[in-house]
């Protein structure tokens, strides 16, 4: 018979079981399809959550949930290839039939390109790509894992990736060592006698991207493409090269339709409604959205803007005021109407509530669920365990308690 202390024990790995599964299946399922295929996949990830039950008191916290369960899962699948008779080793790591059919990008070309060239790494190399690109693992995971310094799994994947530029696509040589490569930075309409504060200014605005680059391409992942950045001398110029000669005082920057372009004022004109420091703070933004965008372009507006503002910590307003305010009120919007028109977007507080909403997913469930959302912004269910109107209640509550 249990005493009370074991069936409390036992109960709450039940929870911990069920939140695991909620946050961790689709990885899960996607490194027992790639390691051994996607036949009897879900039975397996089912059965890795089962002996995570049954184990959980040998999970002593001395690593992250994931490398805990992946361990497991790894475990699992050998328990699986030896019961079916399959001892060679490199057998277990049949990538380019798993990724061929799996659905795991939406380029089936590339997917293809990608786990050809695999074959030519090998294990540790292969096991580090598989990692950070199909089971969207962040360093930090990937150098639990593989037992190895994050410092040293960035650059054993750097070089993997150099090697293969040309055959990768947008993957292989999407993460430069050079940030040069990837950003270019110029002054329009360049005023002559002020030549060496502009230089300043383009150096300060390098820096600050060079500076985040890393964090924020390991949040999202690598650039496929380059990001061109104009920079103009004032307000009156910056509007007219942007299609709106008569814009507000507040719009110093944009990022083009191509997701590849960022306009902006100086720093040095900022105009009545900015500062030097918020000019910089809003080609940070931008860059973070860019960089986003590149995995997806149709991403939802709150989510484009959100992501930006939370990445460069672009504070929008007295949020405790505001939001306490609009509790009070019932005048929180809905998910849909921070996705429309950027007028309505900006009526709707859209800047301070986008910021909160990724706040909110950050601090609840992490970057993985993060970039889940930006490569199927309407799975809710699969991402988040709840549907849309469900997310929203529990974001509005966290808003409440952090805000109100």
């Amino acid at each position: 018979m249990l005493c009370l202390s074991s069936f409390l024990f036992y109960s709450l790995l039940e929870v911990n079981l069920l939140i695991y599964s909620s946050q961790y299946f689709n990885r899960i399922h996607r490194i027992i399809c790639i390691k051994k295929g996607p036949e009897d996949a879900e039975d397996l990830a089912q059965k890795v959550f089962v002996k995570a039950l049954e184990h959980g008191d040998r999970f002593r916290n001395q690593s992250s949930s994931f490398t805990w369960l992946y361990r497991i899962t790894m475990n699992t699948i050998i328990d699986e290839l030896r019961r079916v008779q399959i001892h060679k080793r490199h057998e277990k790591f049949k990538l380019e039939s798993s990724l061929i059919s799996m659905d795991f990008t939406s380029n089936v070309e590339m997917r293809i390109d990608l786990s050809s060239a695999l074959k030519r790494f090998n294990e540790l190399d292969r096991e580090i790509i598989t990692l950070r690109f199909f089971v969207d693992c962040s360093f930090e995971e990937i150098a639990s894992i593989v037992g190895m310094r994050k410092s040293a799994v960035k650059n054993r994947l750097y070089r993997a990736l150099g090697k293969l530029r040309t055959e990768l696509l947008n993957w292989g040589g999407s993460m430069p060592m050079s940030i040069g490569e990837w950003i270019s930075l110029v002054n329009i309409l360049e005023d002559e006698n002020n030549v060496d504060w502009n230089r300043a200014v383009t150096d300060e605005i390098f820096n600050e991207l060079k500076g985040n680059l890393d964090r924020i391409t390991d949040h999202f992942g690598p650039l496929s493409q380059k990001i061109s950045i104009e920079i103009y001398p004032d307000l009156e110029k910056f509007h007219a090269q942007t299609g709106k000669p008569n814009g507000p005082d507040w719009y110093i920057a944009m990022l083009g339709n191509d997701g590849s372009t960022i306009k902006m004022v100086s720093p040095l004109n900022p105009g009545p409604r900015h500062s030097h420091v918020s000019v910089i703070k809003a080609a940070l933004s931008l860059f973070a959205t860019a960089v986003a965008l590149d995995r997806n372009k149709k991403i939802p507006q709150w989510l484009k803007s959100g992501i930006g503002h939370y990445e460069a910590n672009q504070f929008w307003g007295d949020h405790r005021k505001e939001v306490k305010s609009d509790i009070e009120q019932g005048t929180i919007p809905r998910l849909t109407e921070l996705d429309g028109d950027w007028g309505d977007f900006t009526d709707r507080k859209g800047h301070m509530y986008s910021y909160s909403l990724v706040e909110y997913i950050v601090a609840t469930y992490g970057y993985v669920q993060l970039r889940a959302l930006i490569r199927s912004p309407n799975a809710y269910v699969d991402i988040f365990g709840c549907s849309q109107t469900e997310f929203e209640g529990k974001w509005m509550n966290y808003l409440s308690l952090k805000y109100a």
